[in-house]
């Protein structure tokens, strides 16, 4: 009986840290609002640049900085 009782807490335990329904609805509110710049702005960057480098060190990679032009595309 003690082996389940330590199986079911531990399970308690991950799902009470992994379940936040409210993830969902804010990664959808991100993909609207990036979806919503796309289609409304012209996107480049300063004239005669490309976009930066990054840095790779092991697993993790720092973007290089670079200032972005945004115009209200034409209709």
């Amino acid at each position: 009986m003690r082996g389940k009782f330590l199986f079911y807490r531990c399970v308690g335990s991950i799902a009470s840290i992994t379940i936040s329904p409210g993830r969902f609805f804010a990664v959808n509110e991100v993909k609207a609002l990036l979806a919503h710049i796309v289609v409304t702005y012209e996107i480049k960057f300063e004239e005669g640049k490309q976009a930066p480098r990054g840095l790779h060190i092991n697993m993790m990679r720092i973007p290089g900085e670079a200032n972005a032009m945004f115009r209200k595309r034409q209709s």
